[in-house]
């Protein structure tokens, strides 16, 4: 933690900035949540504002991230011989092959819960560039899960900036909580989805097999020369001698 204030001290800015696009990489030997911390503890010695901080720190993550995505977007099938995809996807048989159709159901959802899981985040990211993922929507999902706790942590570096051991404990302990109500938010949110889904399947269904079984139109009486008189209207030849 020292050593990140003191880079932070010089120029608060830019090093949040740059240190978190570093942690996106997996450069330094630190955590983008000590960071985080690390910004706070600025904040409440005003250096910045907190929603200066929370942009530049937003900032920092998103580009670190993007670096990741555009490297597999760029590299295609060769990044899989990165170190940090062949640790994970060795070149044994279908494994890889498995992995992608699964990752392809749930690009998504994956992409979201990579950046609340240390290790996975990288592989993810850089799994969704060489898969095509848009690009605009991974940055949602991004900046979507940032937002859950790059605030949070800033925010706890701000309030108990003359015990960051305490800020850093606390934030550990909140990780779960906020995983989990994350869990359950998302969670909830694909099970409306679908019952909304199987609802209108529903409807198209019984709507369809209504109307199978409705009765056809019964057709008029035939007349004499062949053709079907209406019903309610007489002949008019039945009136000629």
């Amino acid at each position: 933690m020292e050593a990140i204030l003191d880079l932070l001290a010089q120029n608060t800015h830019w090093w949040s900035f740059g240190l978190l696009l570093g942690c996106g990489l997996g450069l330094p030997p630190w955590s983008e949540e000590v960071v985080l911390i690390g910004t706070g503890y600025f904040v409440a010695h005003g250096s910045l504002g907190y929603s200066e901080a929370v942009a530049w720190c937003l900032a920092g993550i998103l580009a670190g991230d993007s670096v990741l995505w555009c490297a597999g977007r760029l590299w295609g099938e060769r990044a899989y011989e990165a170190p940090v995809i062949r640790r994970h996807l060795p070149r044994d048989g279908g494994r890889r092959a498995r992995f992608q159709r699964r990752f392809d159901r749930h690009a998504s959802w994956a992409l979201f819960v990579a950046r609340f899981v240390p290790g996975y985040r990288m592989l993810a990211y850089l799994l969704g560039g060489i898969q095509g993922f848009p690009y605009l929507r991974f940055l949602l999902l991004d900046l979507l899960g940032a937002l859950l706790t790059g605030p949070l942590s800033i925010w706890a570096g701000w309030h108990f900036a003359e015990e960051l051991g305490q800020a850093v404990s606390w934030m550990h302990q909140m990780q779960l909580p906020v995983f989990a109500l994350l869990f359950l938010a998302v969670g909830g949110a694909v099970w409306l989805g679908v019952r909304r889904r199987r609802s209108r399947y529903t409807r198209i269904r019984e709507e369809r097999r209504r109307r199978d079984s409705a009765p056809a139109a019964s057709p008029g009486p035939a007349t004499g020369d062949g053709r079907e008189a209406s019903l309610g209207e007489p002949d008019a030849r039945a009136g000629r001698g």
